[in-house]
């Protein structure tokens, strides 16, 4: 089976370029990055909802580490997790509404310093897709 292509964002944040890959259908944001095993350092996936909310993820059948950041409808970092536990089912969720969640392969995210408070520069026309 052939390879779906994605649409990929490419993101400035504190000096590096981050490429993401976009998951804004409900298809896409349930696959996310499972069955990936490698991934481009400062690579992942922007996952974009409809509107903000309290959003929760798992690491079902992905095999690795990730770095998680929930960040809300202005840009700011909400909640992140670092270090995710491979193939996990346990729920991680944000106590506060987010829009947007980036993945990335772990340290990558926390060598980003991408801690609550911190902006990301989101484009604003992220929220068509």
């Amino acid at each position: 089976m052939a390879k779906k292509n994605h649409a990929l964002l490419s993101l400035p944040i504190h000096g590096k370029k981050i490429i993401l890959e976009i998951a804004n259908t409900e298809e896409s944001r349930s696959k996310g990055l499972m069955n990936r095993h490698y991934l481009s350092p400062y690579s992942g996936m922007l996952f974009i909802f409809e509107k903000e909310k309290n959003i929760s993820m798992w690491m079902k059948n992905t095999p690795l580490r990730l770095d998680m950041i929930w960040i809300n409808q202005y840009g700011i970092v909400v909640h992140s997790v670092f270090n995710t536990t491979p193939f996990s089912e346990e729920i991680l969720c944000s106590p506060l509404p987010a829009k947007y969640i980036i993945e990335l392969e772990h340290p990558f995210g926390k060598n980003l310093n991408l801690k609550k408070g911190t902006h990301v520069p989101l484009p604003q026309y992220i929220s068509g897709f």
